[in-house]
């Protein structure tokens, strides 16, 4: 039924850089906390990931998990992410500067603790 789901509230997130209008988010849980990888911008986009404790309030990590500059490609696109026995799972599309047309899906994996060391 087109009434089981309503608006409630936009979802707040905290040190989110200005430049920043998030367009995507997917979210998993790991050791008791909500974590979403977030899609930035609708174009351009980087890939970031926050935290939440309370599952209701995000915290986004300083440093971004994958830019455009840092895979060497564009039209970074709707991430999705989970964490399977503390090893970090990210997956998303993205194009080749030479065929935008040739839309690919990668997926990318390093231990968890890695990764937060690495964007904190």
């Amino acid at each position: 039924p087109s009434d089981s789901f309503k608006y409630i509230r936009t979802v707040p997130i905290e040190n989110c850089n200005k430049l920043y209008k998030p367009w995507h988010l997917d979210c998993f849980e790991y050791e008791n906390r909500l974590y979403a990888v977030i899609q930035t911008t609708q174009c351009n986009a980087d890939i970031c990931l926050a935290v939440s404790d309370d599952w209701d309030n995000f915290v986004m990590y300083s440093n971004p998990l994958i830019t455009s500059e840092s895979i060497d490609k564009v039209g970074l696109y709707k991430p999705t992410a989970f964490v399977y026995k503390d090893i970090f799972y990210l997956y998303y599309t993205a194009q080749n500067h030479n065929d935008r047309s040739l839309n690919m899906l990668y997926v990318t994996h390093m231990p968890f603790k890695e990764v937060l060391d690495k964007i904190t």
